[in-house]
């Protein structure tokens, strides 16, 4: 149900509820058609005006409509306000929620998500995820990137910056995990996708159980400051349990 119309310019959804067989959409959404092209480039050209109601929920299996490699049909509770092209848009106080993942941001900018070189950038970002969860529900194209080299920390839970594409990830902010805690003043992480990712910056840990990254039950938990360039770390002010 739905107060619809149509014109030339756009297609206009107010106080929308769509259920289909696997998702329920609930709000406002306007599909501003180009000029040239109407609907024919679609994750490029249709400029979205979305604001969803807490209570929404998406399945992969109907963004395969639109999107013919979106292979996840995992169903996600979304809620918050999207303005733009699927291929370039912002995202403002925006929830997301799935199994064991919980991300939400004031505001966070998503470039060529579609096509998978995406680039995500957000100034305010709190996150709650193990990443193996996170993986799991999103499409192959995305996550086939993603390797596996957070998922010794367990659950992850993340107040901060965050800059992130295919290649590296750089971050500042407060981090707490499964294996420790640390404030990130800031930090680039390259290559993340292979099995020997690069890391640069500067760290304050507390209690972090190096064991879960060197297997060595020898050294036990670490608390200071660590400066991290890629081949190893110095660390200052350090103090072992």
């Amino acid at each position: 149900s739905t107060d619809f119309s149509l014109t030339k310019e756009k297609l206009t959804f107010k106080d929308l509820t769509l259920n289909t067989d696997h998702s329920l959409l609930m709000g406002d959404l306007v599909l501003n058609l180009d000029k040239k092209t109407h609907f024919a480039d679609f994750t490029n050209k249709v400029f979205w005006n979305m604001t969803l109601k807490q209570g929404s929920q998406v399945s992969g299996y109907d963004i395969s409509y639109f999107v013919d490699r979106w292979d996840n049909y995992i169903p996600i509770n979304i809620s918050g306000q999207m303005d733009g092209p699927l291929n370039k848009f912002t995202l403002k106080n925006f929830l997301v929620r799935g199994k064991d993942v919980k991300v939400q941001t004031s505001k966070m900018q998503v470039k060529d998500l579609l096509k998978g070189k995406y680039h995500i950038t957000t100034d305010q970002m709190s996150a709650d995820f193990t990443y193996p969860d996170l993986r799991a529900m999103l499409p192959k194209f995305i996550s086939g990137k993603m390797g596996n080299f957070a998922d010794v920390f367990q659950n992850i839970k993340f107040n901060g910056k965050a800059d992130v594409d295919p290649h590296r990830v750089i971050a500042s902010g407060n981090l707490i995990t499964g294996i420790g805690q640390a404030e990130i003043k800031s930090v680039t992480l390259s290559d993340y996708s292979s099995k020997d990712p690069k890391y640069v910056g500067d760290i304050f840990v507390k209690d972090l159980n190096v064991t879960a990254f060197t297997k060595n039950k020898d050294v036990g938990l670490i608390t200071g400051n660590i400066n991290v360039n890629g081949q190893g770390f110095d660390v200052n002010t350090l103090s072992l349990q």
